[in-house]
């Protein structure tokens, strides 16, 4: 259930996915970006992107799955 309201958080305001990533819910994030519902190239107020992000949060596993979907 909790996925889903995130989900829907997203939906309406695609940047609170930088939160998710602060507080350090990688996999929903991941899922997120899996099933379309937050686009991978969505940037915060920096510049940076999800792929950046969780890069600097050293999960390279997710970065490594993430970056197969990122319009470079």
């Amino acid at each position: 259930m909790l996925e889903k309201e995130l989900s829907n958080a997203c939906k309406e305001d695609p940047s609170s996915v930088f939160n998710l990533i602060k507080e350090g819910k990688y996999e929903v994030v991941y899922n997120l970006v899996n099933k379309n519902v937050v686009n991978i190239n969505t940037v915060d107020c920096v510049g940076n992107d999800i792929v950046t992000r969780l890069l600097r949060a050293r999960q390279y596993n997710y970065v490594i799955e993430l970056m197969k979907k990122k319009n470079w």
